[in-house]
């Protein structure tokens, strides 16, 4: 849980989610020059220097700063790590980490403001889209168009996106853009810092924007629970505060203009220079990224106030409020039991993460942990254990650590032996005190994947590093978030004995809470029913004395830990695809030996075919099954191995299952032999108990899916749709959910590569358009994005609008989607050459980014395996087919998919799910309410419609299985 939120300004994604945070150990190394002088060892680099021609000392380059900024030392990096570093301060106090990557062809900037209070969410909720959407230096109304409202510094154009995410103390900007087009971008991204316009007319667009993303959430009850937590705080304290924003909160009854002085008073308070971190990657020279953030950034002001602290609040949570048992009416049909303790900020110890450790232990799923053992009495599905290092869990105020229960319905009715289980094994690692032989374990594991860590994107790369400038000290960027440098059993030992009964707090969710004569009070955001009480006597009393478990301890050394990690020199010429070494009537088998990352890592993916899962939805549903007991089975011998940075993972398919793994060379094979060996003696550990238990969670699984509207609307066409519009339209499940979800989706025909080219090339020009027409302008929900489809070879495209029925119908929505595409036709039609050219340049640009990981590489070759296509050099065919795109076939293939108009071939499906326009004050419908039904979902008709469109009652799909068989099955296609 968390409370960053990613605000999905370009694209459709949006969703809170954690720092991305591996808590891992600081490698010592020795200092090393680099190509352009500045070293990464631990002593770091050398002190600023004035203006002048670079010099060389002892050999060590030293590099050219301006008078107007100082060099700071230099992060640590891996051994792999083939990026430069370089940390200037610049005079008006912003620290900026520049990061040269040859290796690359795509550039991102990303700018981390820790000026954020947490006593200000709801007017940050709302400056954080506008912050960067509009600014002075652009005010003519086309420059406007691309670097405001468009909100892409021309980035659809030039191959780019950009986006916006909060945090309890931190706000965070990024975007991405072709190199050519860094220097421009850069410059427009400052101007959203240094003199932004933030026009008043904007801010009722954006509060629509934060309150269609607070509805979203309002289903969620990982959200619900962490806001219910937080109303736990001391009165005033930042902690308790409302973190999303709504629109009652944003129309506090403050009249526009005097809302609109507060956002820039509160911009100017909190987004100063001195408070800002700036991670800038591209494929260009230190130099040259330092002269063009000297000359860009230096002209953010600064306010020269000091930079915001919390400490005086006091501590955020009153034992009178936290030491108590909350139980929780949940959305989700499961039962969960979480027990939290609250500790003071832990951030200084970053050199050891305490707590790192201890939920190693306490999460840990080999023989002798906690979920071992609840696994063997069926009592638990799933543990989580630590801290997600988000804003709310960890920051400058307190540090949260939290062990999280998925119960089995068994489990549910011995929840306090489940909990005498969690106290059983605190009591026995707090007698046991740190051991170092664990602590030593944690290091080396991290400190491998740490030195043998694949790219990440640039993106994500420059994200995560804005952040972590803002917490360690610039030896510390790449490391701070991940190594463990130093034992210090003292720290470990006071979060150990911190963590006692006596202050924990219980909270017990589950759908089955009876509401009515328990949960009488309401959270005041998100409406969560909920009760509260002490903590019982008798609990307390087992809690206090625990008896020792003689099945519960310490987890063994890991036998999975490589120590060879040397790499095999080819046998002979390594060719540049996979090669098909052997073949016979069970099956194929493919190699290519890799020549470019050079790193001791395998990946092994196998493909168990069998035709079962399209053969009925009964078999596809026993796979499912299979699967999830498969994984129950295997969990004690393979979490050792996942430990050692080994990754596995099993999934169904159409075709059958795909097992995939890959870690360190030496002993990948020891994993395959214990997968294999599971799949063998599976029948033989497979009992009564565990069979019915699972089978439970899994219709709770699928009872959860078809209550959330964007999954009940998935669709994906095999069938050839008769021409014209078709309308399958369904009510959501989910009373209490406002939510709606359209897909429109366009069917085009078999595949070719050309036209396989063609839709890619329409699907770049319309990602941003779409996205700033009917979420931007017309605020029609908040999720917006267009979707190329491939799917089986057949070709298609839809846009989907996830949007709020109490707000528009879903017709609306639809006939929206269908004047914006007349308006793209129109869009389109305009385009001068020029514009077309640089179109066709950006979409090459981005089939020419080179693999940044062996996984990439792998992924994209065993899509050519699966498919049985092998074109193993597709993106270079792509790349030829590119130029020959003229202006003429983009509008004729358009005029294909999506006109009406004339057009014989025109075939659309619309998937509506239809949100409850006046949710009710309930909790959704349990899973009892499904079971038995033989049709959980019913098609709808016309119904009401709005008055600007009435569809003919025959477009309306309301016997599916009907309508199915007047279709042709299109044949399998191979785009070759």
């Amino acid at each position: 849980m968390s409370s960053k939120r990613l605000l999905s300004l370009t694209t459709s994604q949006a969703v809170k989610k954690p720092r991305k945070v591996n808590c891992k150990p600081l490698r010592m190394r020795e200092f090393v020059t680099t190509a352009d002088g500045i070293g990464g060892g631990e002593d770091g680099a050398h002190e600023g220097v004035g203006g002048g021609r670079g010099s060389t000392v002892l050999g060590v380059h030293t590099p050219t700063i301006p008078p107007t900024c100082q060099l700071l030392s230099s992060p640590t990096k891996s051994p792999f790590d083939r990026k430069e570093y370089r940390v200037i301060q610049l005079e008006n106090g912003l620290t900026a980490l520049l990061i040269s990557d040859l290796n690359r062809i795509m550039a991102s900037p990303e700018e981390e403001d820790n000026s954020r209070d947490e006593s200000d969410d709801d007017d940050d909720e709302e400056q954080e889209e506008e912050v960067s959407s509009e600014d002075e230096e652009f005010e003519e109304e086309e420059e406007v168009e691309d670097a405001g409202r468009n909100q892409e510094c021309k980035g659809w154009k030039h191959g780019g996106r950009d986006n916006a995410h909060t945090d309890m103390e931190h706000t965070t900007f990024y975007f991405e853009v072709q190199e050519r087009y860094l220097l421009e971008g850069l410059d427009r991204f400052a101007q959203f810092f240094i003199n932004p316009l933030m026009k008043k007319e904007a801010m009722t667009r954006e509060r629509e924007a934060v309150h269609s993303e607070f509805q979203m959430a309002l289903p969620d009850d990982e959200y619900r629970i962490q806001q219910l937590f937080g109303s736990f705080a001391a009165e005033g304290h930042p902690m308790g505060k409302f973190t999303w924003g709504n629109e009652s909160t944003l129309n506090t009854g403050i009249p526009d203009e005097e809302l609109h002085k507060k956002l820039h008073e509160l911009r100017l308070k909190y987004y100063s220079s001195h408070y800002m971190t700036l991670a800038v990657q591209a494929r260009l020279s230190l130099d040259k990224l330092q002269e063009y953030v000297c000359s860009i950034f230096n002209q953010i002001p600064s306010n020269s106030i000091h930079r915001p602290t919390y400490g005086h609040h006091g501590f955020p949570f009153p034992m009178e409020k936290l030491h108590r048992l909350y139980r929780v009416v949940t959305t989700k049909e499961y039962h969960c039991v979480e027990i939290r303790w609250v500790l003071p900020s832990l951030l200084k110890y970053y050199h050891t993460k305490p707590l790192h450790y201890v939920s190693h232990l306490l999460g840990h799923e080999g023989r002798g942990s906690i979920l071992s053992y609840l696994k063997k009495k069926v009592w638990a599905v799933g543990l989580y254990s630590g801290n997600d290092e988000s804003g709310f869990e960890h920051n400058t105020t307190c540090a949260i650590m939290s062990i999280s229960i998925e119960l089995t319905d068994e489990g549910f009715k011995n929840i306090d032996k489940v909990l005498c289980v969690v106290f059983q094994y605190m009591a026995m690692i707090q007698r046991a005190g740190p051991i170092e032989r664990i602590f030593r374990e944690i290091q080396q594991m991290e400190q491998l994947d740490f030195d043998y860590a694949e790219e990440q994107t640039t993106i994500e790369n420059v994200e995560n590093l804005s952040e972590a400038m803002q917490i360690f000290p610039p030896e510390d960027y790449l490391t701070g978030d991940t190594l463990l440098s130093e034992y210090n059993p003292q720290v470990i030992k006071e979060c150990l004995d911190a963590l006692v009964p006596e202050k924990c707090n219980i909270i017990i969710s589950s759908k089955t809470v009876d509401e009515q004569t328990i949960c009488q009070e309401t959270e005041e955001w998100f409406r969560t029913k909920y009760s509260v009480e002490e903590i019982p006597k008798v609990w307390k009393e087992q809690w206090a004395n625990p008896q020792s478990n003689p099945d519960l301890h310490i987890p063994a050394p890991s036998n999975f830990i490589p120590d060879n990690f040397d790499l095999l020199a080819p046998e002979k010429e390594v060719p540049d695809y996979p090669q098909k070494l052997y073949e016979d009537e069970w099956g194929a088998l493919w190699f290519r030996q890799d020549q470019k990352f050079k790193l001791p890592r395998t990946y092994c993916y196998v493909y168990l075919i069998t035709e079962l899962p399209l053969q009925s939805p009964r078999l596809a549903a026993l796979l499912d099954l299979y699967l999830k007991l498969f994984q129950q089975q295997v969990m004690e011998d393979i979490y050792p191995a996942s430990m050692a940075q080994y990754y596995f993972s099993i999934s169904a398919t159409e075709k059958g299952l795909v097992m995939k793994m890959n870690g360190f060379n030496q002993k990948l094979h020891q994993l395959l032999d214990l997968l294999l060996h599971h799949m063998e003696t599976f029948q033989d550990n497979l009992n009564e108990k565990t069979f019915q238990e699972i089978k439970q969670q899994q219709l709770k699984y699928y009872h959860y899916a078809i209550l959330k509207p964007g999954i009940l609307c998935k669709n994906l066409c095999t069938l050839e749709l008769t021409c014209g519009c078709w309308i399958a339209r369904v009510n959501g499940l989910n009373p209490v959910d406002t939510n709606s979800s359209v897909i429109n989706y366009y069917q085009y025909k078999e595949g070719t590569l050309t036209l396989e080219v063609l839709l890619e090339f329409i699907q770049m020009v319309m990602d941003e358009p779409v996205f700033d027409v009917l979420r931007t302008r017309e605020q029609l929900g908040y999720h917006v994005y267009c979707t190329n489809h491939n799917t089986f070879g057949i070709l298609g495209l839809s846009i989907t609008v996830n949007s709020q029925a109490n707000k528009f119908s879903v017709s609306y929505v639809d006939e929206r989607i269908e004047a914006f595409l007349k308006e793209f036709m129109n869009t389109v039609k305009n385009l001068k050459n020029d514009e077309l050219s640089e179109l066709k340049e950006t979409l090459t640009s981005m089939k020419q980014t080179i693999d940044l990981t062996l996984g990439e590489e792998v992924d994209r070759n065993w899509s050519e395996i699966v498919h049985e296509e092998y074109v193993f050099d597709r993106l270079k065919r792509q790349i030829d087919l590119i130029k020959n795109i003229t202006h003429e076939s983009v509008i004729e293939c358009i005029k294909q998919i999506i006109s009406s108009k004339d057009n014989p071939g025109y075939r659309k499906l619309s998937v509506q799910v239809v949100g409850a326009a006046n949710p009710k004050e309930e909790c959704s419908p349990s899973l009892e309410i499904f079971m038995g039904q033989s049709g959980v979902v019913e098609l709808l008709g016309p119904g009401e419609e709005s008055p600007e469109k009435i569809f003919p009652p025959h477009q309306f799909i309301t016997d599916i299985v009907n309508h199915k068989k007047k279709l042709r099955v299109y044949p399998v296609t191979k785009i070759l």
